[in-house]
């Protein structure tokens, strides 16, 4: 099953898809309903902050709460950029047990760090599979998400385990 989720704009504001800003889809993958630390965890919502100096053990402002289904489902999240693109980006996936959905310590978090994720004028995408695996804990580092694994700017074939989207040589699509 796939539903979205509305676009966010991280203090980065404007529309999707404009030649002054860019927009990462993020197709994120998330379980049913599951136990985790003697709670069952009934919902999800996501954070995501750009830069490196943002701490992921810190609360960060989330987006609305979503109950999880009956089975894994994909959902998937916009983030809209107007500025600073070769930021790296970091991304939350929080699981709670109760609404709203809050980075505190009830909840389950998985942590991602994308890099290059934007990209002037284009709309770029990511696959987050690990997050439908059922964590008993919160993450304790982030799974880097490297340049070479952000889909878009041409169609190119489905990524190879070793290069990604990139040509042997590392070049990302949208840098040729």
């Amino acid at each position: 099953m796939r539903s979205w989720l509305a676009a966010w704009s991280l203090a980065l504001a404007s529309c999707g898809g404009g030649a002054n800003n860019a927009v990462l889809e993020l197709e994120v993958e998330v379980p049913g309903v599951f136990d985790a630390s003697g709670r069952s965890m009934t919902h999800v919502a996501f954070a995501a902050r750009r830069g490196t100096t943002m701490d992921f053990r810190d609360s960060w402002s989330a987006s609305e709460d979503r109950p999880l289904g009956a089975s894994q489902q994909t959902v998937v999240a916009s983030v809209v950029a107007d500025e600073r693109f070769d930021e790296t980006l970091r991304f939350k996936v929080i699981y709670c047990s109760e609404t709203p959905c809050l980075d505190t310590d009830g909840s389950v978090t998985k942590w991602y760090e994308i890099e290059e994720p934007f990209r002037r004028g284009r709309v770029t995408a990511v696959a987050i599979t690990s997050s439908a695996e059922m964590p008993e804990t919160s993450s304790t580092a982030p799974e880097v998400i490297g340049r070479c694994f952000v889909r878009g700017c041409e169609a190119v074939p489905p990524p190879s385990e070793l290069t990604g989207y990139c040509n042997l040589a590392g070049e990302h699509p949208c840098d040729r």
